[in-house]
C-alpha cells in the first residue's frame, strides 16, 4: 500500500509561486513525487480553498489558472482530497480545548487524523506538533 502524507496550504502555495526560489523548488519535488506516486498527498477541502484563496489574492495566479490548479487536484488518483464533516468539525473542536492551538490548524489536524494520515508536510511546526502528526518542514 502507498504511503499517505497530508500537505499544509503553506507548502502548495510555494509550489506556485516562485519567488521564494529554494521553497519553490522543494515544494515542486514534493508534488511532483505525489505525481509520481511515491506517496499520495492528502488534502482537506479547506486547504484547496485557502490555496485559491492566496494565489488569486496574491496574484500568484489568474481566477482561471487557480481554479484549474484545484480541478485538477480533486480529479486526480494521485490525491486524497477529504471535506469537513460533523465528526471533524467536533474533534477540531475537542483538540483545541487540549491542545490551545490555532482552530483552523486543528481542523486540518482533525481531518488527518480522522483519516488515518499520521504525517504533514508544513512549515508551521508548532501548529501540527501533537503526538498523533508527525510534521516535517521541508524547508529545513
Amino acid at each position: 500500500m502507498v504511503d499517505t502524507k497530508g500537505f499544509d496550504t503553506s507548502v502548495l502555495v510555494y509550489a506556485f509561486n516562485a519567488d521564494e526560489k529554494e521553497k519553490h523548488q522543494k515544494a515542486l519535488e514534493l508534488l511532483e513525487n505525489v505525481y509520481k506516486g511515491e506517496f499520495k498527498g492528502f488534502l482537506s477541502i479547506q486547504n484547496l480553498n485557502e490555496l485559491f484563496y492566496v494565489i488569486t489574492r496574491k496574484n500568484i495566479k489568474n481566477i482561471k489558472e487557480a481554479e484549474e490548479i484545484i480541478k485538477n487536484i480533486i480529479g486526480s488518483n494521485k490525491w486524497i482530497v477529504k471535506d469537513i464533516g460533523k465528526d471533524t468539525a467536533l474533534l477540531a473542536i475537542n483538540l483545541t480545548k487540549n491542545n490551545s492551538k490555532n482552530f483552523w490548524d486543528n481542523l486540518i489536524a482533525a481531518n488527518l487524523i480522522l483519516n488515518d494520515v499520521r504525517e504533514i508536510y508544513t512549515e508551521d511546526t508548532k501548529g501540527f506538533k501533537s503526538e498523533l502528526i508527525k510534521v516535517i518542514d521541508p524547508f529545513r
